[in-house]
């Protein structure tokens, strides 16, 4: 017997349309918590109160919060607005608590550590 030459994106996707119908109830709840994931209304209170904390009516990028005589300072703000971990340790906070801007909105994390950057200013942390 012969079989058919499936990719292994095929394979997978077949396998997990078959998981997906054995496991309903899983398959539920995964679906509602990406709906709220994406909603961006849930994200924009969560901005917003973040850009409370700061004392700006709306998010705006805090780059005077940067180092003193950090050479970007002298440069205009350009890029989206980025929630950045002033003390560094993103990575084990999104692991925690999810998308700051929903943990954030549903109260699960306190804005304290946390500022708006711009993309430009943002490059601060690398060099």
């Amino acid at each position: 017997m012969s079989e058919l030459p499936f990719t292994v994106l095929e394979r997978k996707r077949a396998r997990n349309r078959l998981w997906a119908r054995s496991n309903p109830d899983k398959m539920r709840t995964a679906r509602r918590r990406w709906s709220v994931l994406k909603e961006p209304a849930i994200r924009e209170i969560g901005r917003k109160i973040l850009a409370a904390s700061w004392g700006d009516s709306e998010p705006a990028c805090r780059w005077d919060s940067l180092p003193w005589g950090h050479p970007l300072t002298n440069h205009s703000c350009f890029g989206p607005l980025e929630i950045d971990h002033i003390l560094g340790g993103g990575h084990k906070d999104r692991a925690e608590n999810g998308p700051l801007a929903l943990a954030i909105a549903r109260g699960n994390r306190s804005t304290t550590g946390l500022r708006f950057l711009c993309k430009l200013h943002q490059l601060w942390s690398l060099s």
